[in-house]
């Protein structure tokens, strides 16, 4: 696919200008099929998928959707488009309780993929195994002066910040959830696999689709004892002890789906 769109920060009469001209862009993406994604428009300096729209407004998916945060589904006003005014009741509170007023600027960030002409499925997979390989490998990632840990180190350091019970419930359960989601991408990926690799390396990925099915089962009882909209508070000693447990039984498990990927990467080379 290749990616189009705007991303441009506009104050008081251009921002309104851009607001109607990107909801205009919106519409007709999605009228030709085209996948839609936009930051801050539902979630501060976060993106979301735009799947819809009707004559209100945009109806958007992110990790911050779903069944538990009630009324996150509504429709999204084109206006409120770079304001980060999610509709779920959680959201609604804070912002009544912050007294947050709707404002006349803000980052208008909206993009649309267009279709161009199909890869080799293997080769377009060996570069997706190749770069989760080159970021493991590389073990950190270095992003806005800040710096964050890849693969099993970054386990490593939240098992270690859990044991010196430096993680509150509120962040602890704000990362789960996109990592949970991760994980149920992962076995979606696994089963695209099973349908492109035409029958090459079936052990493989039946062996990765178990893997990942713990994985995913794992980051769902974490989900299930800390849901969104935790309190700031730490967690209590037992609660702490069950999630490192569940924590290093992740290491393992991911371990395995790593040594799953070199494998297939390495399988990949010997056919193309």
């Amino acid at each position: 696919m290749n990616i189009e769109g705007i991303h441009t920060y506009v104050e008081n009469e251009q921002f309104k200008i851009l607001q109607e001209k990107v909801w205009n862009i919106a519409r007709e993406a999605i009228d030709k099929g085209y996948p839609v994604f936009a930051k801050n428009i539902d979630i501060e300096n976060q993106t979301s998928i735009v799947y819809g729209y009707d004559s209100v407004g945009y109806y958007t998916h992110s990790w911050h959707s779903g069944d538990e945060h009630e009324n996150a589904s509504d429709v999204i006003p084109w206006e409120n488009l770079g304001q980060s005014l999610c509709p779920c009741e959680y959201c609604r509170r804070n912002r009544e309780a912050l007294n947050k007023k709707v404002d006349t600027k803000g980052l208008i960030s909206l993009h649309w993929a267009t279709p161009i002409p199909i890869a080799n499925h293997l080769a377009a997979l060996k570069d997706a195994l190749g770069f989760v390989i080159e970021l493991n490998e590389q073990g950190v990632i270095h992003w806005c002066k800040d710096k964050y840990f890849v693969g099993r180190q970054a386990y490593i350091e939240w098992i270690r910040a859990l044991e010196l019970n430096q993680i509150d419930k509120f962040h602890f359960s704000l990362t789960l959830e996109p990592l949970a989601e991760a994980r149920r991408h992962a076995l979606n990926f696994l089963n695209e696999i099973k349908d492109i690799a035409s029958g090459q390396f079936p052990s493989l990925i039946d062996e990765a689709l178990e893997v990942y099915s713990n994985i995913a089962e794992r980051y769902n009882l974490l989900l299930q004892k800390f849901p969104y909209e935790q309190p700031r508070e730490l967690m209590i000693d037992t609660d702490r002890n069950e999630c490192i447990k569940i924590m290093k039984e992740l290491i393992h498990y991911e371990d395995h789906g790593y040594e799953i990927i070199k494998r297939m990467y390495k399988e990949i080379e010997t056919i193309i």
